[in-house]
C-alpha cells in the first residue's frame, strides 16, 4: 500500500511538471501574440493612412483629367484664334507701312 502511495506521489508530481512546462509554453506562446497583434495593429493603421492617401491621389488625378479634357477641347479653337491674330497684326503693319510709303512719295 505504502508503495501504491509513493507510486501515485511521482505520479502526480511528474504530471504537475508537465503542466508547469506546459504553461510555461502557452505563457511564452501568448507573449508572441502579443507582440504579433501589436504589430498588426501598427500595420492596420499605416494601411489606412496609405489607402486615404491612396484615394484623395486618385480624386486629384480625375480632377485633372477633367481640367485637360476641358483645355484639349478648347485647344483648335485657340489655335485658330491665335492664327487669325497674327494674320490681323500682319495685315495691319502691311497697312501701315503703305500708308507711311504713300506719305513719303506723295
Amino acid at each position: 500500500m505504502m508503495a501504491e502511495a509513493e507510486g501515485n506521489q511521482q505520479l502526480m508530481e511528474y504530471r504537475l511538471q508537465l503542466l508547469e512546462k506546459a504553461a510555461g509554453e502557452i505563457s511564452g506562446a501568448l507573449v508572441g501574440i502579443k507582440d504579433s497583434l501589436a504589430t498588426l495593429a501598427t500595420l492596420q493603421a499605416h494601411h489606412a493612412e496609405t489607402r486615404d492617401a491612396l484615394a484623395r491621389a486618385f480624386r486629384a488625378i480625375a480632377d485633372i483629367d477633367t481640367r485637360v479634357d476641358i483645355v484639349e477641347k478648347a485647344l483648335p479653337i485657340l489655335n485658330l484664334t491665335s492664327g487669325w491674330v497674327r494674320t490681323g497684326v500682319v495685315c495691319l503693319a502691311g497697312l501701315v507701312m503703305m500708308a507711311i510709303v504713300k506719305m513719303v512719295i506723295l
